[in-house]
């Protein structure tokens, strides 16, 4: 099985959206570098697939792009 990541995305703060980034990088015990929900705890990192976010605009919500869903790799 293959996957692609269609976005790497980061809040620098929590109760914001996050935001597409360039790359980022892993940590240990932490999760994503620069996310404010990193950290040594349960979940670290959250992955959403596009097929979710592509099921919500056909439903006709508007403004979802990925990070919208809190999520931190768009799949």
């Amino acid at each position: 099985m293959k996957g692609k990541v269609l976005a790497v995305n980061i809040s620098e703060k929590k109760g914001v959206f996050k935001k597409p980034i360039e790359q980022g990088e892993f940590k240990v015990n932490h999760g994503l570098a620069g996310d404010a929900h990193g950290g040594n705890w349960h979940r670290q990192v959250s992955l959403l697939g596009i097929e979710s976010i592509n099921k919500m605009k056909a439903m006709g919500i508007e403004g979802l792009c990925p990070g919208k869903f809190a999520e931190n790799l768009t799949t």
